[in-house]
């Protein structure tokens, strides 16, 4: 007997057994539209990673940890932990907060004023407000700059060398 009429016989067998019992054929096919639908709806949250309720204590852990990983510059670690706690608390202003930091510090400028603005959104904090017109100037100092303006000052107004002059050199 060759490898189509094994294969055929199967079938028949399949076919037999689905004749017997409908439902296992119904719920077979239900299954799968489960699966395919399943696959095709992207939660809005995070990148396509579907949030898990995590213990107060597990948040608090990540909080601090963002918080020390921050401190020593490693803010891609530090992001990483505030976004894996927006999924939690998506209305928690000081969060927002400091995603937009983060983001300013590794370059995502958009982002940065994505989440600025939804943390303002969410508390009129004069301080989320302050960090946001600090993130604007700079902003507007870098555009000043880069269409050909004088080199821009630090924020708090000192000059960008070491003798006082605004020349660049020490």
């Amino acid at each position: 007997m060759g490898a189509l009429a094994k294969a055929g016989s199967r079938g028949k067998h399949l076919t037999d057994a689905m004749k017997r019992k409908p439902h296992t054929l119904c719920l077979l096919l239900l299954l799968s539209a489960a699966l395919v639908l399943g696959a095709a709806a992207e939660p809005a949250l995070g990148e396509g990673i579907r949030p898990i309720k995590r213990s107060k204590r597990a948040i608090k852990e990540d909080l601090r940890y963002a918080a020390k990983m921050a401190e020593q510059g490693l803010w891609r670690e530090a992001l990483f932990r505030w976004e894996r706690v927006l999924r939690q608390r998506s209305d928690d202003a000081r969060i927002l907060n400091n995603i937009a930091v983060a983001r300013e510090v590794t370059g995502d400028l958009e982002g940065a004023r994505e989440a600025y603005e939804l943390a303002l959104a969410i508390e009129k904090s004069s301080w989320i407000d302050s960090n946001f017109r600090l993130f604007l100037r700079a902003q507007e100092q870098h555009r000043h700059f880069e269409s050909g303006g004088i080199a821009p000052r630090p924020l708090d107004g000192s000059p960008l060398d070491g003798d006082g002059d605004g020349d660049g050199n020490e």
